[in-house]
């Protein structure tokens, strides 16, 4: 909303505890009073108080040690905070006016601020450097930032106060222009570079007279505008694309409106934007609740409050949403209905204190699914607990951040699991110190530090790696060290019983550890990084922060100033990316490191509406900061793609533009939910359909791929829905979900009929999957840590379930109904299992295969894999080692590591991190060149031979030259529909391919030509060689291969409720000679008979 005109509080308001502009960009100005605390009501923190009644201390209930204290001045202001951790914050006043001059907390980081004669503040300087005693004596905070307020004033202490400039710390300046009744009429930003401001007189006649000057560049503004009704309200906000030299918005040039209209109350009844179909509106009740929405694409949203029942039901297409809540307002259930049938439910239970306990989500059985919370005596949560009795656990610090937290690899015992509910299935006050399973060796831990500013400063994970943040006086990070070293195990298992407060300092390696170090400007703004082999990247911005240039350097430095690192790193290797906007802020083009330019274009709605790529510019005419309109027209092919969308920005069409003015489109359909139900393509004659369908809540029950889709269609204007079914069920798949959302079942089509093949999915007690069954009714078990890893993938092999108790299964929870088929399918002997270990990082510490093999990894400090053993037979195995560079870069790979023949390999890296180089275990070395792009242009084998490569503005080869210097030309239509290949000697090829990406000829020098053909599907029909010979595939609605036709012979497939070959017969209409394939429960074929 616009910015009104400030009215600062009047300081004979003793007790106002903050003063606040209603402006978004106006500062807040504070006065720290000493609150007066309510009656304290049983259970809550006892509060202590002065004799005045100022609140001093508060402390947490017994046993968790938190207490914050408080001390007032002597008119009443909050002095001092100090925090349970004995971090102390402090408070400095003006003792005239109450307005807080200086805050500074316990590492000496401060925020100083100055005000004017009416209150208003002017300045607001934050420190790079604290104030190195952090108590205001002595030495001073150093760098400052300063961001300043400048003031149009109506009278010395009377009329009006208006914020009309805002200048950043590095000299951008937003302006404020505004009504005669204070109305912000127009917000500009500043953009171009020489439109910094450098002045040092920061007093309204000053800044008005430069924003005045004819030196200011108006074009490279970004303007909003405002009108008003005569209530106040917002009725027209104007956004430009173009303005002029005179600082006009143009009207007609990439221009947003955004009309509204309102109620007597002020509310908003309607919304439109210029030049979009469609019209947002609103109705409310009495309370000035919202309770019809309808959306720019007419759908409608209705909301009922009953406050009698404590219901409020919204309405959304065929879905219904009903929310239960509870005498306190505490939400007690959720139901998603459609049709009359309620297709999920979630409901809630709480403690005496409010806090949610339980989420019980219905599955189909009795008591649901359900996730416990259990909280400390401060009201923190500090453990989540799957129904399963899987456990993670959470521990704060006397501030309440977050200390440690573990996810346990053993489970919570039958016991434990029956403390956390009465008889009646409530929730009860459990001690959370009840509620530890037994440690496990793979307990997933994490520990968290924090400075005395409550900055996170390191973490230490399970296996004793840590990484270590800093920050500058602003509480910018600017800099994470991961170290390659790693704390004592010994050090780390206490950390289980008594966490870490302070950092913890260990061996630095400068050849292995990770610094990656972050550089700001003064606004804030990120301008460079620096990683850990001295790769840098540096970021320019323009007046109103948006990047308009990404430079990565050529050359590796040493951390030092930022300025420094630049001219060190400067290189002709550099690679300059820009960034172009319109005045509206929105992206105009991207110029890649090579002058490759995508251009961007919107609509009134700020919806991207066309994207053109292939134009090329020479990066050396451009200036250091260009604008769009500095682009020259393009010359080059392009591939232009246009969109248009609806109110909400989905795809509504995309469209490619060819050579010789045709098209290729492709149209999106929608549903109420917003759910994408048709998509089509066109492409010549050629058009390609997927359908899918949705239940009430969103969740997809039906696809269609091209075939089915025709079949859909041929079903004409008003199908029945038995006949819209029976199209799904013969040419596509469909799925079902329990209450919970899980799919359940999917069924797929047999080839042939409406007879579907159907697959059965059922989970665990944790919601994860635990057993597959597909059509063929051989089952797959999944096992789980109680960490949540895969432990074990069992293949049943002692059989498989008949097809009518396949037809039979639901899905769902795997109970004991289902786990009673199992039996039969199982075996001790045949059942096949893979097995993983885990460590206590999540890295896979061993894999077993069926045959118990086992491959063992170890991993350094940065959980990449340093070793991988892999055995060769019972007695031998093979040792593959690594190495990394700072960046996580593979540096040296060697085999057979662990015996004599260490085959070692090298790998060596640009300062982009690209593949340089590649050293074999024979000193065979091969190179790769690459253009500012990323993308090769030279590649070198260990002979010393090259192949280079050139590419046009859309990332195409256009030449490439072998090994023997012949030249291989390449040129291509629009989106490379039509390739032409130009070989040594003028001989040429012409590849053709349609708009879904299928080849559809290729024509040689000499004029002839292979052709091919597909179905809807994109399957392979037909191909036809020079000769008129012609190869016919044809598919069943399954889309598998269904027979072949080379010449005169024919051979035909069928298959198995897998979809796996079962037999192949050829000449089926003659000599029909079969083959015919068996395969076990797990898939593996075990018996082939020829036809002999």
């Amino acid at each position: 909303m616009p910015m009104s005109a400030h009215r600062a509080a009047s300081p004979a308001s003793p007790r106002a505890t903050a003063r606040a502009s209603t402006s978004p960009t106006a500062p807040t100005i504070w006065s720290r009073r000493s609150p007066r605390p309510a009656r304290a009501e049983s259970p809550g923190p006892p509060a202590t108080n002065t004799i005045l009644r100022q609140l001093v201390s508060v402390a947490t209930p017994a046993g968790q040690l938190t207490t914050i204290a408080y001390k007032t001045d002597g008119s009443g202001n909050v002095a001092s905070i100090t925090d349970a951790r004995n971090g102390q914050t402090t408070y400095v006043y003006d003792p005239a006016t109450g307005n807080l001059l200086t805050e500074r907390d316990a590492l000496g980081n401060t925020i100083d601020r100055t005000y004017g004669g009416r209150n208003q503040l002017l300045t607001e300087t934050r420190y790079l450097v604290p104030d190195p005693d952090a108590i205001g004596t002595g030495a001073s905070p150093g760098t400052p930032l300063t961001t300043r307020f400048v003031w149009e004033e109506g009278g010395t202490n009377s009329g009006f106060l208006r914020l009309r400039f805002t200048i950043s710390p590095t000299g951008r300046v937003t302006e404020h222009t505004y009504t005669g009744v204070g109305q912000e009429l127009k917000s500009i930003e500043y953009r171009a570079a020489a439109d910094i401001y450098a002045g040092t007189l920061f007093d309204f006649p000053t800044l008005s007279a430069w924003s005045a000057s004819a030196s200011r560049d108006r074009t490279q503004t970004t303007l909003v505008d405002f009108q008003y009704d005569v209530r106040g309200n917002v009725t027209v906000k104007t956004a430009y694309g173009t303005v002029s030299s005179t600082g006009v918005g143009q009207p007609f040039t990439d221009v947003t409106w955004d009309i509204y209209s309102y109620d007597s109350a002020g509310h908003v009844l309607t919304h439109t934007i210029k030049d979009l179909t469609g019209t947002e509106s609103y109705a409310y009740d009495g309370f000035g609740r919202v309770t019809q929405f309808i959306d720019f694409n007419n759908n409608t949203i209705s909301t009922t409050i009953n406050d009698a029942t404590q219901t409020t039901t919204v309405s959304k297409g065929a879905m219904t949403e009903v929310s239960l809540y509870n005498l306190a307002g505490e939400l007690i259930s959720v139901s998603r209905n459609t049709g009359g049938s309620t297709l999920e439910q979630t409901s809630y239970k709480y403690d005496k204190l409010g806090r949610l306990r339980m989420a019980i989500t219905a599955n189909g059985f009795i008591g649901g699914l359900k996730t416990y919370f259990v909280y400390d005596k401060a009201g923190r949560k500090v453990a989540d607990i799957s129904d399963d009795g899987s456990v993670v656990e959470y521990a704060y610090d006397k501030n309440d951040n977050l200390i440690s937290s573990v996810r346990r690899q053993n489970r919570l015992n039958s016991t434990q699991m029956a403390s956390l509910v009465d008889g009646s299935g409530n929730p009860t006050m459990v001690d959370p110190n009840t509620l530890h399973p037994s440690a496990g060796t793979a307990d997933r831990w994490e520990w968290r530090i924090y400075d005395a500013a409550n900055r996170l400063v390191q973490t230490i994970d399970a296996a004793g790696a840590t990484i270590v943040m800093a920050y500058d006086g602003a509480s910018r990070l600017t800099s994470t060290t991961a170290y390659s070293n790693m704390i004592a195990s010994g050090t780390v298992s206490g950390y289980k019983l008594s966490p870490p407060t302070a950092p913890v300092t260990v061996t630095a390696d400068s050849t292995k550890d990770r610094t990656t170090r972050l550089y700001y400007d003064s606004d804030g703004n990120l301008i460079g990084t620096l990683d850990a082999e001295g790769g840098l990247t540096e970021h320019r911005y323009d007046g109103a922060g948006f990047k308009i240039r990404t430079i990565q350097y050529g050359k590796a430095v040493n951390a030092g100033t930022f300025a420094a690192m630049v001219a060190a790193a400067t290189d002709a290797t550099d690679i300059h990316n820009y960034y172009l906007y319109d005045s509206r802020g929105l992206l105009g083009a991207t110029i890649d490191g090579e002058g490759d330019v995508t251009r961007y274009y919107y609509t009134a709605f700020q919806q991207l509406s066309q994207v053109t790529r292939g134009q090329k510019v020479v990066l050396s005419t451009l200036s250091a900061s260009p604008k769009l309109t500095d682009l020259p027209a393009a010359t080059e092919t392009l591939d232009t793609t246009t969109y248009t969308r609806d109110g909400y920005g989905r795809v509504l069409t995309e469209t490619n533009l060819l050579a010789g003015g045709t098209a290729e489109t492709t149209t999106n359909t929608y549903d109420s939910l917003g759910n994408l139900t048709r998509t089509s393509k066109s492409s010549g004659a050629t058009a390609r359909s997927a359908d899918r369908r949705y239940d009430g809540l969103g969740r997809l029950i039906g696809e269609l791929s091209g075939e089915g889709s025709a079949q859909l269609a041929a079903l004409g204007a008003n199908p029945t829905q038995t006949a819209i079914d029976d199209v799904y069920k013969t040419w596509g798949t469909t799925y079902a979900y329990d209450g919970t959302g899980r799919l359940v079942r999917k069924t797929e089509s047999n080839g042939s009929s409406n007879a579907t093949l159907r697959t059965a999915y059922y989970y665990n007690s944790n919601d994860k999957l635990a057993y597959e069954v597909n059509a063929a009714g051989e089952i797959t078990e999944y096992v789980y840590s109680g960490t949540g890893d895969l432990t074990d993938t069992i293949r049943h092999t002692g059989g498989r379930l008949s097809a009518a108790v396949v037809s039979s299964l639901g899905g769902g929870q795997a109970d004991v109904n289902f786990l009673s088929v199992m039996p039969g399918v199982t075996s001790a002997t045949l059942d096949s299992t893979t097995h993983v270990d885990f460590n206590a990082t999540g890295t896979v510490a061993q894999m077993k295969d069926p045959l118990n093999n086992a491959i063992v990894y170890s991993y350094n400090a940065f959980r990449e894999m340093i070793t991988r053993v892999d055995p060769i037979d019972a007695s031998t195995s093979v040792q593959t080692s690594r190495t990394y560079d700072r960046r996580g870069l593979v540096a040296t790979e060697a085999v057979d590591s662990a015996a004599g023949l260490n085959l070692t390999t090298q790998f060596g890296y640009d300062a982009f991190g690209r593949l340089k180089q590649v050293t074999d275990a024979e000193n065979r070395i091969r190179k790769t060149d690459y253009d500012r792009a990323g993308r090769v242009v030279v590649s070198t084998d260990a002979t010393n031979k090259t192949v280079s490569y050139a590419y046009d503005g859309r990332g195409n080869v256009i030449t490439t030259t072998d090994r023997s210097g012949r030249i291989t030309a390449f040129s291509y239509t629009a989106f490379n529909r039509t390739v032409v290949s130009t070989f040594g000697g003028g001989i040429s090829s012409t590849t053709v391919t349609n708009g879904f990406e299928n080849v559809v000829s290729v024509t040689a020098g000499d004029g002839r030509q292979v052709s091919y053909t597909y179905d809807l599907d994109g399957n392979l029909k037909t191909v036809t060689d020079a000769t008129g010979v012609v190869e016919t595939r044809n598919y069943d609605k399954a889309g598998r291969l269904a027979d072949v036709t080379e010449g005169t012979v024919k051979t035909a497939y069928t298959y198995d409720a897998a979809n796996r070959v079962l037999t192949e017969t050829v000449n089926p209409g003659g000599l029909a000679l079969v083959t015919t394939y068996e395969y076990d429960p797990q898939g593996r074929q075990i018996k082939i008979t020829d036809p002999t």
